[in-house]
């Protein structure tokens, strides 16, 4: 599926509100949110819906942590998880344009102690189509993020010896380890940090001033605990270093930046237009099977609807980012209980506007 900026620019446009859409998505919005906190357990929850370029939904319900009680607000900050992603990937195409790097350059030339992947390349890692194991894969990975110390050696320490998937570029599969692969990529070739890259290349790009990085939680006069559950109740989620995930999973994000990170993108202010495609556009591979995923964004439907999202979850907080370009919709959740899934609640919001 093809996917050209005239056909995505429509949601930048503000045309005449449509009443009945609008007030549909702020009492589905209230009905999803309040189904979420009462029956699912999410002490908060935080919607935001743009129609048509009107913003008409953009507001917390519950609370933040069920210590102080504070109400969640529209500018509560909430790790975004793996719609970190997105981040990522721009900042690598950032670096292509530049031709510092070359998307079809070998990962063996900037990770060579990942000897399973030497060739692997930029644009395989990026696709999802490079076959490396997923790092976070198993049961025991909370209590090592926890507990253990965070490196790059640390993390393909658990897939050292593991084969890949599949041939590289003939098959799809998600991985984590892909994202903090291509995050010391964007380290080497930019001699910055991966937070230093992404807050004065990508964030500043975008007109971000909300958002920053897990290490910054603890700044953030306004930010969600997250929880997970633990039998019959909810533990707050233990900390976590973001060495564990970085280019994976590590931003922290309010409604309003999310916004503004959408349209920053698709008005072609962070990277080129034809980069844009790269990252929205449905991959293949190298069969020619549609993989259904860009470069950190999904391209598929809702309910024969045209979608382009990405979620992302940490161990205590679910969200989404959802665009439908054919019905001028821009749909953002987050929630701070990680069992509490943000992209129900998003398709919960668009089936009662359409």
């Amino acid at each position: 599926m093809n996917i050209l900026i005239a056909s995505i620019a429509c949601l930048l446009l503000v045309t005449p509100g449509e009443t009945s859409a609008t007030e549909a998505a702020k009492s589905a919005a209230d009905r999803a949110a309040q189904e979420a906190i009462v029956k699912l357990k999410a002490p908060g929850v935080a919607v935001a819906v743009e129609i048509n370029g009107e913003i008409v939904v953009l507001r917390g319900y519950g609370v933040r942590d069920l210590v102080s009680k504070l109400p969640v607000t529209s500018n509560t900050h909430f790790e975004i998880g793996s719609i970190s992603k997105q981040f990522t990937a721009a900042a690598v195409l950032q670096l292509a344009e530049s031709h510092r790097l070359s998307l079809d350059d070998p990962l063996g030339k900037y990770v060579p102690e990942y000897v399973v992947g030497a060739a692997i390349t930029i644009r395989q890692l990026l696709s999802q189509t490079a076959g490396v194991p997923n790092f976070t894969e198993g049961n025991d990975f909370m209590q090592v993020a926890a507990t253990q110390k965070p490196s790059l050696q640390a993390i393909l320490a658990r897939i050292d010896g593991k084969p890949l998937a599949f041939k590289p570029g003939t098959d799809w599969a998600y991985s984590n380890t892909n994202y903090v692969l291509l995050a010391s990529v964007i380290e080497l070739v930019s001699g910055e940090t991966y937070n230093q890259y992404i807050a004065r290349h990508i964030f500043r790009a975008a007109g971000l001033r909300d958002s920053g990085f897990a290490s910054d939680e603890g700044s953030f006069q306004d930010m969600a605990t997250g929880y997970y559950p633990n039998g019959d109740v909810i533990t707050a989620s233990p900390h976590v270093d973001e060495a564990w995930a970085p280019g994976a999973g590590t931003i922290v994000s309010t409604l309003g930046d999310m916004l503004k990170w959408d349209h920053a993108l698709l008005q072609g202010r962070v990277v080129s237009f034809k980069s844009v495609n790269l990252m929205l556009d449905a991959g293949t591979t190298s069969s020619g099977k549609s993989t259904g995923y860009g470069m950190g964004w999904y391209n598929d439907t809702e309910k024969d609807h045209e979608r382009i999202w990405h979620n992302g979850g940490t161990f205590g907080s679910s969200a989404t980012n959802a665009m439908f370009p054919s019905d001028h919709e821009i749909i953002v959740i987050f929630d701070n209980n990680v069992a509490v899934d943000a992209e129900t609640i998003a398709s919960q919001i668009f089936d009662a506007t359409h």
